[in-house]
Formats: C-alpha cells, structure tokens, sequence
C-alpha cells in the first residue's frame, strides 16, 4: 500500500498544473497524466498562505491524490517565502488525516450549532 501511494503521490505532482493569478493559486491534478482527478486552490498573503479548497472526484478517491494536492500547495507555499499554512477540514475526516499526514498539525477546533 505504502509503494502504490508513493507511486500516486509522484505521479501527480509530477502532472498537477498550477496556474497563478494574483495571490491565487490552482492546481489540477491529473490520473496518467491526462485524465483531470482533482483540483485545489491557495490564497497567500503577507507570509500566509490558506488552503481554501480540494477535492477528488468520487471515481479517484483512495489513490493519494488530495495529500498529494496538499503536499503541492505546502511546497509552492514554501518556496514563495509563506512561514504559516493554513486549512479547514471536517473534524476526523479524510481531508484532516491528510492534512495530518502532510505535516499540518491541528490549530483548533471549531463547532458548529443549529436549532431545530
């Protein structure tokens, strides 16, 4: 399991498409390089940068390619000067196990309340 995540992983950093504008960035992620899987996007500021949105399409799930999108906005964060990243995500969800598995630690955690 641990090689074919690897393997995912390199596969799409290797393809994913970042087009900038402005502070925005958005990625593409791509299965064999040309079949579209997925798509992120980051604002950065001022040294900060937030991982606004990702998602896989159903069909591609469980293949490590949103840590892989994570991984490459950290990275692009990085090498632009960025010392903070942030994210939001389901408390125990996939998308906050990726975060984890990305280095991300939690910051906090927020709750959300309705009436009936």
């Amino acid at each position: 399991m641990k090689a074919k995540l690897h393997s995912a992983l390199g596969a799409v950093i290797r393809s994913a498409n970042a087009i900038k504008k402005g502070e925005w960035s958005f990625c593409i992620a791509y299965v064999n390089g040309k079949t579209p899987a997925g798509a992120a996007v980051m604002y950065m500021n001022k040294g900060t940068a937030s991982l606004t949105f990702a998602a896989v399409l159903p069909e591609y799930r469980g293949r490590g390619i949103h840590q892989a999108l994570i991984r490459r906005r950290l990275d692009q964060a990085s090498r632009s000067g960025c010392t903070l990243a942030v994210g939001q995500a389901a408390y125990v969800s996939a998308s906050a196990r990726n975060m984890e598995r990305s280095g991300m630690k939690l910051g906090y955690t927020r709750a959300t309340w309705t009436s009936m």
